[in-house]
């Protein structure tokens, strides 16, 4: 009875930690979420982007940049036809506003420095603004970059001032867009800066454009005062468990383990106490043809050994469980049991 006992709270025990373990982590979880503003509700971003150009030269001849990465003479360079492609994927549909604005300026340091001397904004078109509803947004526009034309402008600066510079051409693409979407009910506005860079030097120049690249990323919708409310109410429930299953695990821990530390404790006291009296046995020792006396209290054995003279015989029946004392006179045997006390008690 007392073992199948035992194997009860053994498993209580241990579904109790699983519990509280499981509690934790999703206390943790639910707090978490609470605090970084996320809910289940999200849609998935891909964004990518593309900046190229191909070369027509004096003589019209014509490089495309695609499979002919080179640097090509300055003086030779008569247009420069520039492209960009910009896409946005959404999983869900989207209402998008969008626009985007070229901008094409010169730049000039002073020889050897970074000291800019020269900026100036040569082009700048009409914001292109267009709205759409879907999932797909692929932005595409080409512009012409009259390359000859900033030459003739960075030297009458050179003219002008009589400074050497270290000048380039940029042209810059700003995107803006703002789009809103029902599956996370919220609204968010953001934008894409691409560039293509184009060093004026005296022999030969080569474009400079970003890196093709694809970004994906989520954004989540927010969460409502009501949602932070319940999330709030989850955490404190799942505190709440959390802390009950501990103290009950902790509680039929103890009951597992009591009767067995006041039998350990009880027996240690009794050893330290009396060691000078005390002989411990290997074996159990023999009762045939002896009377047994129970005593109720060890200072009655203890008096029982001053009286006869003889030791106090330790013997432990059962590990941990059971021990003896016994003081041998004559054929009468008094004994003294330590044992692990009755669950019922």
């Amino acid at each position: 009875m007392k073992a199948n006992r035992k194997i009860l709270y053994t498993i209580l025990l241990v579904s109790l930690v699983i519990l509280a373990s499981v509690s934790s982590f999703f206390l943790y979880y639910f707090y978490k979420m609470r605090n970084d503003n996320l809910s289940f509700n999200k849609i998935d971003i891909q964004e990518s982007s593309t900046v190229s150009y191909n070369v027509l030269t004096n003589d019209s001849k014509f490089y495309d940049a695609s499979v002919n990465s080179k640097s090509y003479i300055t003086k030779e360079i008569k247009d420069i036809k520039t492209y960009f492609n910009y896409i946005l994927t959404f999983s869900s549909d989207v209402s998008i506003d969008y626009s985007y604005i070229i901008e094409g300026k010169i730049v000039g340091n002073s020889k050897g420095t970074e000291d800019k001397i020269l900026d100036k904004t040569i082009y700048k078109n009409v914001p292109t603004v267009k709205k759409y509803s879907g999932r797909v947004i692929n932005l595409t526009d080409t512009f012409d970059i009259d390359l000859p034309y900033y030459i003739g402008v960075q030297d009458e600066f050179i003219k002008q001032y009589g400074v050497e510079l270290d000048g380039y051409v940029e042209y810059d693409i700003t995107i803006t867009y703002a789009y809103s979407s029902n599956a996370i009910n919220k609204s968010k506005t953001d934008k894409k800066e691409l560039s293509i860079v184009i060093p004026i030097n005296d022999v030969s120049t080569k474009p400079i454009v970003p890196v093709s690249n694809i970004n994906t990323y989520s954004e989540y919708s927010d969460l409502t005062e009501k949602d932070k409310s319940t999330y709030l109410a989850i955490c404190l429930e799942l505190l709440g468990s959390t802390v009950l299953f501990v103290l009950t695990a902790i509680l039929v821990l103890r009951r597992l383990f009591r009767n067995a530390s006041i039998y350990r404790r009880e027996l240690q006291e009794l050893l330290k106490k009396y060691k000078n009296y005390i002989v411990k046995l290997k074996n159990m020792p023999d009762f045939d043809d002896i009377d047994v006396l129970f005593v109720d209290e060890f200072e009655d054995l203890y008096d029982a050994c001053m009286v006869t003279n003889k030791p106090i015989n330790y013997y432990e029946v059962v590990k941990d469980k059971v021990a003896i004392f016994v003081v041998f006179s004559d054929f009468k045997a008094y004994v003294y049991k330590v044992n692990i006390r009755n669950e019922e008690e």
